[in-house]
């Protein structure tokens, strides 16, 4: 006969506490780390048979659907690797279906966000310009009226970065406010 490991006695004291009231049946599931629909099964186990209940009620049951969760994160883990580590969410979703696994894509972007599983990406998030809250704006010239009565009296510019696989090249346009061409 096996005695009482200290997740059992645990779970025991949980138990306990929910008959006399002391703590509520869904705390109870979260404080031995069990869905609510199993610790209200266990905690109905444990009243009908006593104490053995808990070595031998749910000790290493999982649902049908953990299960499932973890066999499919066992396919996005083999396919994550065959990818070097490249694949995202739609990628893996799309391997998937493709083998013959019907699944949902929030179901493959959730089991991946709760197991950080990430795709790689080309985009890094950086700005161009931190104002300095200090330092007063440049003077408003124009008085963010753009329209010129005849050509060369108003340029205005802008500049703007664009990334390629050797980094971020930045493009400076000045344009003619009247005609729209670009000067310079």
């Amino acid at each position: 006969m096996r005695s009482f490991s200290q997740r059992d006695r645990d779970r025991l004291a949980v138990l306990r506490q929910v008959r006399d009231g002391l703590v509520t049946a869904q705390r109870g599931a979260e404080l031995v780390g069990l869905t609510a629909q199993h610790f209200r099964r266990l905690h109905r186990e444990w009243e009908r048979e006593g104490d053995r209940a808990v070595i031998h009620g749910l000790r290493g049951r999982r649902s049908n659907r953990a299960v499932a969760n973890a066999a499919l994160l066992d396919r996005i883990r083999e396919a994550r690797r065959f990818s070097r580590e490249i694949y995202g969410k739609s990628r893996f979703y799309a391997e998937l279906r493709e083998s013959g696994v019907l699944v949902n894509h929030k179901r493959v972007g959730r089991l991946m966000q709760e197991h950080g599983i990430v795709g790689a990406t080309r985009r890094r998030k950086w700005r161009t310009t931190k104002r300095d809250r200090d330092v007063r704006p440049a003077p408003d010239l124009v008085e963010r009226k753009f329209t010129a009565e005849g050509p060369d009296q108003l340029w205005v510019a802008d500049i703007t970065s664009m990334p390629t696989w050797s980094g971020s090249l930045f493009l400076a346009v000045v344009v003619d406010a009247r005609s729209r061409r670009v000067v310079g």
